[in-house]
């Protein structure tokens, strides 16, 4: 497997730094030292930011968390070691993916600062449940979709999901062939354990393509915008993320319904 990853070519925290400077000086926000946070690690880097934000909430160190994750997969240089991978959708290659792009931001309240407001949460999001595939696609090794349908069966039970009948599934199936595999044998593992056949699946990728460190937060976004405009099914949403390199994780964003 080549790295596809694009060379950094200056201090990512000088990065952070101007973002920073730029959405103080465009929404007059202050963000106090020590509560900037960076991670460079894929898909999983995203779910570790959403994981810390979450707990500094519950912890009550801050009243909010604004968690930013943008990825591009179609400039010049990463679309040519992509090819060269054979990871990219072509006409001799058909299991490839789309590349793609995003930039998504989503801002975490906690529910009492809501309430506040004379307000009540719209959705609520519960931790991600995570866990590491040794058989993945990075080590030349075929995924059995265990620890796929641990952090399925996980996230459901620590959302109280896991009997529910109706519910939506984000997957980050792209056409790449071992993606699909792992969420076939994992859903079979998961079947006794949880309702999850009967839930509606979703797959960004299908419109926004591969879109990398992108992809967990896209889906939250999107489950968020189903929820809001009364087609999401059900009341949870399932966020399923697996990167290249192992580390599988998934949370369940819960709609909360106003009974009026």
């Amino acid at each position: 497997p080549e790295n596809i990853a694009v060379p950094v070519t200056g201090p990512p925290l000088l990065s952070a730094q101007r973002l920073v400077e730029y959405l103080q000086e465009e929404t007059g926000l202050e963000f106090p030292p020590g509560a900037i946070s960076i991670f460079l690690e894929e898909r999983h880097g995203t779910v570790q930011a959403l994981q810390q934000a979450i707990q500094a909430l519950w912890r009550g160190q801050y009243n909010h968390a604004l968690v930013i994750a943008c990825d591009s997969l179609v400039d010049p240089w990463r679309a040519e070691r992509m090819l060269r991978a054979r990871r990219v959708k072509t006409t001799d290659n058909p299991v490839g993916f789309m590349p793609g792009e995003a930039s998504v931001a989503v801002l975490l309240e906690r529910p009492d600062v809501v309430r506040t407001r004379g307000e009540d949460p719209t959705t609520v999001l519960f931790e991600p449940v995570t866990a590491f595939e040794p058989n993945n696609h990075a080590a030349r090794r075929h995924s059995t979709g265990l620890m796929l349908a641990e952090v399925i069966t996980g996230a459901l039970e620590r959302s109280g999901a896991s009997e529910l009948p109706q519910g939506s599934i984000y997957l980050d199936i792209n056409g790449e062939h071992y993606r699909a595999n792992e969420w076939g044998t994992a859903l079979v593992r998961a079947r006794g354990r949880c309702q999850i056949d009967s839930w509606s699946q979703q797959l960004p990728a299908a419109s926004f393509g591969e879109t990398g460190t992108a992809f967990p937060l896209l889906s939250l976004g999107l489950a968020a915008r189903a929820f809001a405009r009364g087609y999401g099914r059900g009341h949870h949403a399932l966020i399923l993320a697996a990167d290249y390199h192992g580390q599988r994780a998934g949370m369940v964003l819960k709609h909360s319904v106003r009974v009026r």
